[in-house]
């Protein structure tokens, strides 16, 4: 009886560690966006582990599946595919990222869990009496999402014919099984299959033009859109003013999105649903950069950011740009947060420079903006006069404010008589990323909106 209820005991912690591991992930899930489970086995499996490893080695095997189980639920915030959240991981050093607070309280967090696993892995070593209990307790939980239809990994037709959609929501699985399936699939070839595009029909390179023909395309990062009007207004306030509308003509209307920025960056030069990675797939000849070379025309490309992010050094080139200009080329004055680089405003008086220089010759400018990359400088956003009230949230209110500044130092240019005429299509990359639920549902989560400027 005394082996009996130690035995019970065990069984009863482990239920507590297994469940208050998973709730403080559905707690939060109240609050901010995360794409997750109800349930991560993977610390049964922890417990498992701990069976055959001393407590050290086995605290480093949790720290792994907590890492592996935050990052992969945290992914879509940004609308990050495993592939992005890879590279980008590899390329941590060049984001400030202690500067951000919720990696800061994520770090603490994640210190008194490991210090938690620790007492469990001290508890489990050596004994393994109830590994049956666990492998049982996996098998139900991974088995009751499967008869729910919801683990995403089984075809659809097979899924169909077990599917009792009891839950909406996925109950159960392996952050780190999820990983490694992601991670082995083999990239396939891309097919070049054109989608909705805000420049598909609206920049489109032409041999005939005159030589003074300018064009732009600017990719606005988070520049999503709402169903709440003032949202989609507050950033316009000071482009679309008289001496900018005198001469120009606006067309708007709206594009699907999914994906990151480089999702949206490849919608909008080679027009298909891909991965920057497939770039050396398509070639230059298959993406707006290369098509406006061919026409005649020089492709400069500007982005605040260092170039070795994401590797836009290398696959700029492939789609079609001639002159590269990023971040860390230059000593100009740095802004953001944990996205630091060139301000945004540095880069438009240099392309406005460019314009001026090349008044005479065929010009297609890609512009990248950065400084409205989540989370966002609240000191930069009080450069904007732009008012707030009835914005539902502050972190909103920051990111309107600092689209505003943008918009109205592009509108400065564009009513500068200096500055010859050219044709500058804005268009999102995604939605706002936020994090809170709140200001996330204000924004639509698969259109981004475009704004297209015509000389008269």
């Amino acid at each position: 009886m005394k082996y009996l209820g130690k035995d019970v005991l065990n069984i009863f912690l482990l239920l507590l560690y297994f469940i208050s591991m998973n709730f403080l992930f559905i707690f939060y899930s109240s609050y901010f966006f995360i794409d997750r489970a109800f349930l991560n086995v993977d610390y049964l499996l922890y417990v498992i582990v701990s069976c055959f490893m001393r407590p050290f080695f086995s605290c480093l095997i949790f720290v792994v599946f907590l890492a592996v189980d935050v990052v992969m639920s945290a992914k879509g915030i940004f609308y990050f595919d495993v592939n992005s959240v890879a590279m980008s991981m590899s390329q941590i050093n060049l984001i400030q990222i202690f500067q951000s607070n919720l990696f800061i309280l994520t770090s603490i967090l994640a210190i008194l869990l490991t210090s938690v696993s620790y007492f469990i892995s001290r508890l489990f070593y050596r004994n393994c009496k109830n590994i049956k209990f666990m492998v049982i307790a996996i098998v139900v939980v991974l088995g009751l999402d499967f008869i729910n239809g919801t683990n995403g990994v089984l075809p659809g037709s097979i899924q169909a014919t077990i599917n009792l959609a009891v839950l909406p929501e996925n109950i159960g699985t392996s952050q780190i099984g999820k990983l490694a399936f992601n991670l082995a699939r083999k990239r396939k070839t891309v097919v070049p299959v054109q989608i909705d595009s805000a420049s598909e029909t609206r920049l489109i390179p032409n041999q005939g033009a005159p030589s003074n023909d300018h064009k732009m395309l600017i990719v606005v990062e988070s520049w999503g859109v709402s169903d709440n009007p003032l949202l989609n207004s507050i950033p316009l306030n000071r482009l679309l003013v008289p001496s900018v509308l005198q001469r120009y003509d606006v067309n708007r209307g709206r594009v699907p999105f999914s994906g990151a920025t480089t999702s949206g960056e490849m919608r909008e030069f080679c027009g298909i649903r891909a991965s920057f990675t497939n770039a050396i797939e398509l070639g230059s000849a298959n993406c707006l950069p290369g098509r406006f070379a061919s026409a005649g025309y020089e492709a400069y490309a500007f982005h605040g950011f260092a170039k070795a992010f994401l590797k836009r050094q290398e696959w700029f080139p492939l789609v079609g740009f001639e002159h590269l200009n990023f971040g860390d080329d230059t000593s100009e004055e740095k802004c953001g947060i944990v996205f630091r680089g060139e301000c945004d405003t540095n880069i438009l008086s240099k392309i406005a420079s460019l314009m001026r220089e090349r008044k005479n010759q065929k010009t297609f400018v890609y512009y990248l903006t950065l400084n409205t990359h989540l989370p966002n400088s609240p000191k930069l956003a009080n450069k904007s006069p732009a008012s707030c009230d009835g914005v539902p949230t502050q972190e909103i209110c920051t990111l309107l404010k600092l689209h505003e500044e943008f918009f109205a130092a592009l509108g400065r240019i564009l009513a500068d008589p200096t500055v010859p005429p050219m044709q500058v299509l804005l268009v999102g990359d995604h939605a706002p990323p936020f994090a809170d639920l709140k200001s996330r549902k204000e924004f639509s989560t698969h259109e981004v909106p475009f704004l297209e400027l015509v000389p008269k």
